[in-house]
Protein backbone atom coordinates (compact mmCIF):
# COMPACT_ATOMS: atom_id res chain seq x y z
CA UNK A 1 0.00 0.00 0.00
CA UNK A 2 1.50 3.35 -0.66
CA UNK A 3 0.82 6.93 1.03
CA UNK A 4 -1.58 7.83 -1.21
CA UNK A 5 -3.39 4.78 -0.64
CA UNK A 6 -2.99 4.90 3.19
CA UNK A 7 -3.83 8.73 3.90
CA UNK A 8 -7.30 7.67 1.87
CA UNK A 9 -7.81 4.97 4.19
CA UNK A 10 -7.37 7.15 7.33
CA UNK A 11 -9.64 9.44 5.74
CA UNK A 12 -12.37 6.76 4.99
CA UNK A 13 -11.64 5.42 8.62
CA UNK A 14 -12.09 8.83 10.11
CA UNK A 15 -15.46 9.68 8.33
CA UNK A 16 -16.57 6.04 9.02
CA UNK A 17 -16.32 6.86 12.85
CA UNK A 18 -17.77 10.64 12.69
CA UNK A 19 -21.15 9.08 10.53
CA UNK A 20 -21.14 6.45 13.66
CA UNK A 21 -20.94 9.06 15.87
CA UNK A 22 -23.32 10.96 14.35
CA UNK A 23 -25.84 8.03 14.08
CA UNK A 24 -25.64 7.29 17.59
CA UNK A 25 -26.60 10.87 18.84
CA UNK A 26 -29.45 10.99 16.62
CA UNK A 27 -30.60 8.18 18.00
CA UNK A 28 -30.35 8.82 21.55
CA UNK A 29 -32.20 12.04 20.75
CA UNK A 30 -34.66 10.28 18.59
CA UNK A 31 -35.69 8.12 21.48
CA UNK A 32 -35.36 11.06 23.99
CA UNK A 33 -38.13 12.43 22.21
CA UNK A 34 -40.38 9.51 21.47
CA UNK A 35 -40.14 9.45 25.33
CA UNK A 36 -41.11 13.17 26.01
CA UNK A 37 -44.21 12.48 23.24
CA UNK A 38 -45.66 9.32 24.76
CA UNK A 39 -45.56 11.10 28.10
CA UNK A 40 -47.33 14.10 27.12
CA UNK A 41 -50.10 12.33 24.84
CA UNK A 42 -50.38 9.29 26.99
CA UNK A 43 -49.78 10.80 30.38
CA UNK A 44 -47.05 11.31 32.74
CA UNK A 45 -46.02 8.98 35.59
CA UNK A 46 -47.89 8.41 38.36
CA UNK A 47 -46.13 11.49 39.85
CA UNK A 48 -46.56 13.98 37.47
CA UNK A 49 -50.14 12.85 37.19
CA UNK A 50 -50.85 13.09 40.99
CA UNK A 51 -48.54 16.70 40.89
CA UNK A 52 -51.35 17.86 37.92
CA UNK A 53 -54.07 16.24 39.84
CA UNK A 54 -53.19 18.25 43.04
CA UNK A 55 -52.51 21.98 41.09
CA UNK A 56 -55.57 21.70 39.13
CA UNK A 57 -57.37 21.23 42.34
CA UNK A 58 -55.82 24.23 44.36
CA UNK A 59 -56.17 26.42 41.47
CA UNK A 60 -59.91 25.67 41.54
CA UNK A 61 -59.82 26.07 45.38
CA UNK A 62 -58.07 29.45 44.80
CA UNK A 63 -60.33 30.73 42.63
CA UNK A 64 -58.58 30.14 38.94
CA UNK A 65 -61.24 28.80 37.49
CA UNK A 66 -59.88 30.11 34.07
CA UNK A 67 -56.01 29.22 34.03
CA UNK A 68 -54.37 26.13 32.89
CA UNK A 69 -51.44 23.88 34.15
CA UNK A 70 -48.70 22.49 32.42
CA UNK A 71 -45.51 20.29 32.41
CA UNK A 72 -42.63 22.14 30.96
CA UNK A 73 -38.68 20.97 30.41
CA UNK A 74 -37.07 23.55 32.81
CA UNK A 75 -34.33 22.21 35.12
CA UNK A 76 -33.86 25.14 36.89
CA UNK A 77 -36.75 26.44 38.22
CA UNK A 78 -39.20 24.70 39.72
CA UNK A 79 -42.19 26.45 38.63
CA UNK A 80 -43.53 29.19 36.52
CA UNK A 81 -46.53 31.76 36.61
CA UNK A 82 -47.52 32.97 33.22
CA UNK A 83 -49.93 36.32 33.99
CA UNK A 84 -50.44 36.40 30.04
CA UNK A 85 -51.16 33.17 29.40
CA UNK A 86 -53.20 32.51 32.49
CA UNK A 87 -50.87 29.58 32.64
CA UNK A 88 -49.31 27.87 35.57
CA UNK A 89 -46.26 25.68 34.90
CA UNK A 90 -44.28 22.99 36.53
CA UNK A 91 -40.68 21.69 35.45
CA UNK A 92 -41.30 17.67 34.48
CA UNK A 93 -38.01 16.70 35.94
CA UNK A 94 -38.12 18.66 38.86
CA UNK A 95 -41.74 16.75 40.08
CA UNK A 96 -40.26 13.76 39.23
CA UNK A 97 -36.89 13.81 41.42
CA UNK A 98 -38.12 15.26 44.71
CA UNK A 99 -41.28 15.05 47.04
CA UNK A 100 -44.86 15.40 46.48
CA UNK A 101 -44.39 18.15 49.81
CA UNK A 102 -41.90 20.04 47.64
CA UNK A 103 -44.20 20.22 44.41
CA UNK A 104 -47.18 21.43 46.23
CA UNK A 105 -45.25 24.42 48.02
CA UNK A 106 -44.13 24.72 44.77
CA UNK A 107 -47.54 24.97 43.10
CA UNK A 108 -49.10 27.18 45.89
CA UNK A 109 -46.37 29.64 45.37
CA UNK A 110 -46.90 30.48 41.64
CA UNK A 111 -50.86 30.45 42.42
CA UNK A 112 -49.87 32.75 45.43
CA UNK A 113 -48.34 34.89 41.88
CA UNK A 114 -51.48 34.40 40.17
CA UNK A 115 -53.87 35.75 43.07
CA UNK A 116 -51.14 38.86 43.91
CA UNK A 117 -50.86 40.18 40.63
CA UNK A 118 -48.33 40.80 37.96
CA UNK A 119 -47.14 43.85 39.92
CA UNK A 120 -46.15 42.00 43.22
CA UNK A 121 -42.92 39.91 42.50
CA UNK A 122 -41.72 38.50 45.46
CA UNK A 123 -42.53 41.41 47.90
CA UNK A 124 -44.76 41.91 51.37
CA UNK A 125 -47.75 41.36 49.46
CA UNK A 126 -46.85 38.33 47.53
CA UNK A 127 -45.54 36.76 50.71
CA UNK A 128 -48.69 37.63 53.10
CA UNK A 129 -51.02 36.09 50.30
CA UNK A 130 -48.60 33.04 49.79
CA UNK A 131 -48.70 32.42 53.72
CA UNK A 132 -52.44 32.64 53.47
CA UNK A 133 -53.14 29.66 51.61
CA UNK A 134 -50.91 27.61 53.10
CA UNK A 135 -47.27 28.00 51.21
CA UNK A 136 -43.93 29.02 53.09
CA UNK A 137 -43.78 31.58 51.74
CA UNK A 138 -39.51 31.47 50.19
CA UNK A 139 -38.83 32.95 47.27
CA UNK A 140 -36.43 30.25 46.06
CA UNK A 141 -36.29 26.17 46.36
CA UNK A 142 -33.15 25.13 48.91
CA UNK A 143 -30.49 22.56 48.67
CA UNK A 144 -32.78 19.79 50.00
CA UNK A 145 -34.64 19.86 46.52
CA UNK A 146 -32.87 17.30 44.10
CA UNK A 147 -32.07 18.60 40.71
CA UNK A 148 -32.01 16.61 37.43
CA UNK A 149 -27.94 15.07 36.72
CA UNK A 150 -25.72 17.26 34.35
CA UNK A 151 -25.25 16.27 30.47
CA UNK A 152 -21.42 16.49 30.97
CA UNK A 153 -19.11 15.66 33.93
CA UNK A 154 -15.66 17.66 33.71
CA UNK A 155 -12.72 16.71 35.55
CA UNK A 156 -9.33 18.10 35.98
CA UNK A 157 -6.78 15.97 35.10
CA UNK A 158 -4.03 17.77 37.51
CA UNK A 159 -5.89 17.94 41.14
CA UNK A 160 -8.40 15.22 40.02
CA UNK A 161 -11.69 17.62 40.74
CA UNK A 162 -14.55 16.76 39.21
CA UNK A 163 -18.40 18.23 38.93
CA UNK A 164 -21.50 17.43 36.76
CA UNK A 165 -22.66 20.75 34.16
CA UNK A 166 -25.56 21.07 31.96
CA UNK A 167 -23.30 22.74 29.41
CA UNK A 168 -19.98 21.85 28.01
CA UNK A 169 -17.46 24.97 28.21
CA UNK A 170 -13.72 25.30 27.21
CA UNK A 171 -12.10 26.05 31.08
CA UNK A 172 -9.69 25.07 33.29
CA UNK A 173 -9.76 24.04 36.79
CA UNK A 174 -10.04 26.65 39.40
CA UNK A 175 -8.67 24.66 42.31
CA UNK A 176 -5.78 24.75 40.28
CA UNK A 177 -5.71 28.08 39.08
CA UNK A 178 -7.59 31.33 39.39
CA UNK A 179 -7.57 32.60 35.68
CA UNK A 180 -7.62 30.35 32.70
CA UNK A 181 -4.57 28.27 31.97
CA UNK A 182 -4.50 25.84 29.62
CA UNK A 183 -2.25 23.27 31.41
CA UNK A 184 -5.26 23.08 33.78
CA UNK A 185 -8.02 22.59 31.10
CA UNK A 186 -10.56 20.26 32.07
CA UNK A 187 -11.51 17.20 30.60
CA UNK A 188 -15.24 16.61 29.49
CA UNK A 189 -17.45 13.06 29.83
CA UNK A 190 -21.17 12.64 28.26
CA UNK A 191 -23.42 11.22 30.66
CA UNK A 192 -25.42 8.93 29.40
Amino acid sequence: MNRLERMMQRCANREAERERAFNEKVARERARREKRHAENVIGGTPKTDQAKELALTLMKVHGLHDWLFEFDRAVFRYGCCHWVRKTITLSRALVELNLMQETGDCILHEIAHALAGVTHWHDKHWKKTAKSIGCTGTRCYGDHVKQPRGKWTCSCPVCGYTAERRKRTKSSCGKCSPTFDPRFLLIWTENL
